[in-house]
């Protein structure tokens, strides 16, 4: 992939996506209890970019999880 000045490198797939994130262990939870992914310099973006941050509340991922077919986990057990 070139364009590694710009914000994101050519040639950018949703493919290209999938692979650059474990969304198993590429998160931590910031000061307000947001969920925040991140992928690594490089990976998607220029290095200049720096690491990629995507925050979401849990209420957000919650929502999500029906329709993306995931199960949310928390304190008290599944959430459905």
């Amino acid at each position: 992939m070139e364009n590694v000045e710009g914000d994101y490198l050519d040639g950018l797939t949703l493919d290209s996506v999938r692979s650059a994130l474990a969304p198993e262990t590429d998160f931590y939870l910031d000061d307000n209890g947001n969920i925040v992914f991140f992928i690594e310099p490089g990976l998607l973006a220029g290095e200049i970019a720096g690491v990629l941050l995507y925050p979401f509340s849990p209420y957000e991922l919650r929502g999500s999880a029906p329709e993306a077919g995931l199960r949310a986990y928390g304190r008290a057990g599944m959430y459905r």
